[in-house]
């Protein structure tokens, strides 16, 4: 009888001791929550259109959307007109992620090409290799 009541009582003891220790003493330390995901943006679509009348000029219609295809308004997209034309030019998305940029009008015959050399927004890392096209160009009849 005395070993049994010795056997209980330390049986009691062990988990009163466990209760305590599970009760006061933190947890395996979780793991750190993930890195916040990279929102990027890229080029979507640029479409050329041509205008004459007495002389030529282009329209390069540059669209930018983020990792999730969505319209990007406010990022600024830096282009470069080449060929028949030369200039660099900057300016902001609209609420549809769509810029327009007009050439410098000639009255010689040839192509107009586009070139996006850099995007920029708050919260987003610009992607070039997302880019569905980089450049694009129109020539003159």
């Amino acid at each position: 009888m005395g070993c049994l009541f010795v056997a209980l009582h330390m049986f009691k003891i062990y988990f009163r001791v466990k209760l305590y220790f599970s009760l006061h003493l933190p947890g395996p330390t979780p793991p750190p929550p993930p890195p916040p995901s990279t929102k990027t943006i890229a080029v979507s679509d640029i479409t050329m259109k041509l205008y004459s009348s007495r002389r030529y000029y282009a329209l390069a219609r540059v669209t930018v959307k983020n990792q999730d295809g969505k319209p990007v308004s406010g990022a600024v997209v830096t282009g470069t007109w080449s060929d028949l034309v030369n200039g660099t030019y900057s300016g902001k998305t609209n609420r549809q992620g769509v810029i327009q940029f007009y050439s410098p009008s000639t009255r010689y015959r040839g192509a107009f090409t586009f070139t996006v050399g850099n995007l920029s927004a708050n919260g987003y890392v610009y992607d070039p290799d997302q880019n569905t096209e980089t450049t694009d160009s129109i020539s003159t009849p």
